[in-house]
């Protein structure tokens, strides 16, 4: 072998490394992070398997005799602008358009950059999230306000905590016990706030539903390994969450009782019907600014994410609600899949925040506080439900996928919603 070609293949393989290492830390689901560094290797001109989990991602070169790289890191957040940014750079090392050499620089130059929204956009998109989920869980004026400054507050919160490793491991706990106080204590004092409400949509960014159905494709998949792994640390998640609201329970209730106040009829009033409508258009702006996605698409994730969760629940008024999921994950897997072949953008960037509307977390977690209130039957019901509700969104998923239209399928390079 010649000198030329085996640096040529040390290369390819650095950028490889390099291109697993990023899409890991950014977010990319195990699936779609093994098919999409496989493309690319074959039009490397290499041979490599892949096995990717949320804590670690294996490449091994060659075919007899391997070479083998780990990489141990744990999962970060989406980034969908980001992510964006790392898949045009990755198709065009895997077509031949850049040179690897150039492309590992411009995947170091890709994830360096700033993100999209600042840290004051994501608290702000806290409490849009939270009181926007009130308003969905069927909150009053009341409960809204509340939920919209108990968003603000974790957002705060978890701003703080990603810049402290310490904090950052407890901060799932901590922000549910926090959460919970402070709405335990508003339900005792003020008449007409109930804490069911509050406390689930002050947490409901922090529940990971998207990673639960997650998990569940990447078991549908046969990705074995990493949806096992994304499960039970989502049951974790669960688990963690209700031991802090248990916590604040048993302190609210050794607490003397105070006098309840009487507020203004019209916080506690039932909010119209428009107002659902004001908040399923705010909350998928919520959501990108979450997963720090371009503004240019913000337009395309906001109608479908509307469409998608109209769509599912009058679909759940009819059927129920497992195939009023089913039918809301289709008609988004469809949708995004249409758009990342128009516009040549991964499908996650629709995909992901508009599944984000019907994903089951607030069922997983009355599920988790049911069983931690002594309610074992409530809480079987429950998770039995949230089980059905994810199989249904991914089932949606899948069957979108084998449905595109053969003029809507994009290159080899590029990759559909699962």
């Amino acid at each position: 072998m010649s000198h030329d070609l085996r640096r040529a293949q040390r290369d390819s393989r650095a950028f490889l490394v390099s291109a697993a290492k990023y899409l890991h830390r950014h977010g990319t689901p195990a699936h779609r992070l093994e098919d999409t560094l496989v493309v690319c290797a074959k039009g490397l001109g290499q041979r490599l398997q892949v096995l990717a989990t949320p804590t670690a991602v294996e490449l091994a070169f060659g075919g007899r005799r391997q070479r083998s790289y780990l990489i141990r890191a744990d999962a970060g957040e989406a980034e969908l602008g980001r992510l964006v940014a790392l898949d045009a750079v990755i198709a065009e090392v895997g077509s031949g358009r850049l040179d690897p050499v150039a492309g590992k620089l411009k995947l170091r130059r890709v994830a360096a950059a700033p993100p999209v929204y600042g840290g004051a956009a994501v608290i702000a998109a806290f409490g849009l999230a939270s009181a926007g989920a009130a308003r969905f869980f069927g909150g009053n004026l009341a409960e809204v306000l509340l939920s919209l400054g108990l968003g603000l507050g974790l957002g705060v919160l978890s701003r703080f905590a990603n810049a402290r490793a310490g904090l950052g491991r407890v901060l799932t706990p901590l922000a549910a016990f926090l959460a919970a106080l402070v709405s335990l204590l508003a339900a005792r004092w003020i008449t007409g706030v109930h804490e069911q409400v509050t406390i689930l949509s002050a947490l409901i960014v922090l529940v990971p539903g998207l990673s639960l159905t997650l998990a569940m494709t990447e078991l549908a998949t046969r990705h074995l390994v990493s949806g096992t792994a994304r499960l039970a640390g989502s049951l974790t998640v669960f688990v963690t969450m209700a031991f802090g609201v248990a916590v604040a329970r048993a302190i609210v209730e050794v607490l003397p009782l105070g006098p309840t106040h009487e507020v203004a009829p019209w916080l506690v009033e039932a909010l119209p019907a428009w107002t659902r409508s004001f908040a399923l258009v705010l909350a998928p702006i919520g959501f990108c600014v979450l997963f720090q996605a371009r503004r240019a698409d913000i337009p395309a994730i906001a109608i479908t994410g509307i469409f998608a969760a109209e769509l599912a629940r009058f679909a759940a008024s009819i059927v129920g609600p497992e195939l009023g999921a089913f039918t809301g994950a289709f008609a988004v897997a469809l949708a995004a899949n249409g758009y990342a072949a128009w516009r040549r953008l991964p499908a996650a960037v629709i995909l992901l925040p508009c599944l984000l509307l019907l994903v089951p977390g607030a069922i997983g977690f009355q599920s988790v506080t049911s069983f931690m209130a002594n309610d074992a039957l409530g809480g079987i019901e429950a998770a039995f439900r949230m089980v059905l509700v994810a199989v249904s969104l991914v089932a949606g998923v899948l069957v979108a996928n084998t449905v595109v239209l053969p003029h809507l399928r994009r290159p080899a390079t590029e990759h559909r919603a699962a």
